[in-house]
């Protein structure tokens, strides 16, 4: 009988292993954690790479190392590269992976497709601006939920070929628009046409601070540059809200590769810009309240963070500061976000 018992209890702690390792996989619990996730991407490198401008999938494979010693998982994954600047412009472009359609038994299917983020080109500097780019989300987070989250992989890519040398690097992957549209109950608007002030007025005014924060000027509303819209669920009646993201060409990552918009007439995107609409001095308190709140939780995310170095941490300190140097200071915050505001057309 005690025999039966410990079979049966060894039978139960497998399915339990099993079930958690699956459900880790799924998205929701996937983006919850913060530890790096190890993984291995083989695929074709020269047909990824052959076609920038028409970039279909291709198949490779992927595998998740385990670091509770529970195994790896290798399963099949298509994959393209994306974004436009960087199919054009990087070495290493950022991929599209798409779990749900490589195989049908995948335990990596829940997935879906998950936009990754790499570094442009080889290199410890380039792999420290993707880092740098995947603090931004996380300071986000911090200011608001309505935000998408973010996983660092340590990445291993591996030419299926082997006409190329395997590299590892640092990357991140982001939470799907689908998964945060579930998280808060909304549902993604991807065709309407919307004006800046036609969007909710106190999450945009905390995207127009959170953006000059960050020093970013890559960011459009109505053409949906950078930026996704939602709808609650039970009323499409409502004003959208607007979640940012793709934060590379920002003044605290200040990448070599990045230039400001000729609109803004700026030299560099470390000089700050603020692209948002009017506000009363009353609302802007009440946005730049919550930076303030967050100020020491933000400094010590870049002061603790331990796979960047202490010169990207130094910059990005410095420029933070500035920033909310300024939110404290009532005549600073009229003169830069009412005085110096963009005007809606009438």
């Amino acid at each position: 009988m005690k025999r039966m018992f410990t079979c049966l209890s060894v039978l139960i702690s497998s399915f339990s292993q099993i079930y958690a390792q699956e459900r880790i996989l799924e998205t929701d619990q996937f983006f919850a954690k913060d530890t790096p996730v190890d993984v291995t991407l083989n695929t074709n490198l020269k047909r990824l790479n052959s076609n920038r401008k028409n970039t279909p999938y291709q198949s490779g494979t992927i595998t998740w190392h385990n670091p509770d010693g529970t195994g790896d998982i290798t399963e099949h994954i298509n994959l393209k590269l994306r974004g436009n600047f960087r199919r054009e412009n990087c070495a290493m472009a950022s991929l599209m992976m798409d779990f749900k359609d490589a195989e049908k038994k995948s335990k990596f299917r829940k997935l879906g497709k998950v936009k990754m983020v790499a570094p442009c080109e080889s290199g410890y500097e380039y792999e420290q601006f993707v880092l740098q780019e995947f603090l931004i989300y996380k300071m986000y987070n911090l200011i608001t939920d309505k935000s998408f989250k973010v996983r660092v992989l340590n990445l291993t890519v591996q030419d299926s070929l082997k006409a190329k040398k395997h590299f590892k690097q640092y990357a991140f992957v982001i939470e799907p628009a689908r998964v945060l549209a579930k998280r808060q109950g909304w549902v993604e608007e991807e065709n309407a046409k919307f004006n800046t002030e036609q969007t909710n007025r106190e999450t945009s005014t905390i995207v127009f601070l959170f953006q000059y924060m960050v020093g970013n000027t890559d960011w459009a509303i109505p053409n949906y540059h950078n930026i996704k819209l939602f709808f609650p669920k039970d009323s499409a009646k409502t004003r959208p809200y607007v979640v940012p993201y793709d934060f590379d060409f920002s003044g605290l990552v200040n990448a070599p590769y990045a230039s400001p918009p000729e609109t803004t007439h700026l030299t560099y995107v470390t000089e700050r810009f603020y692209m948002g609409y009017p506000r009363t001095i009353e609302e802007l308190k009440v946005s730049a309240g919550l930076f303030l709140a967050r100020e020491n939780e933000i400094k010590d995310l870049v002061k603790k963070f331990e796979f960047i170095g202490d010169n990207q941490k130094s910059h990005m300190i410095e420029f933070l500061e500035i920033f909310f140097e300024l939110i404290k200071d009532e005549s600073q915050m009229k003169a830069a976000f009412i005085d110096n505001a963009l005007r809606a057309k009438k």
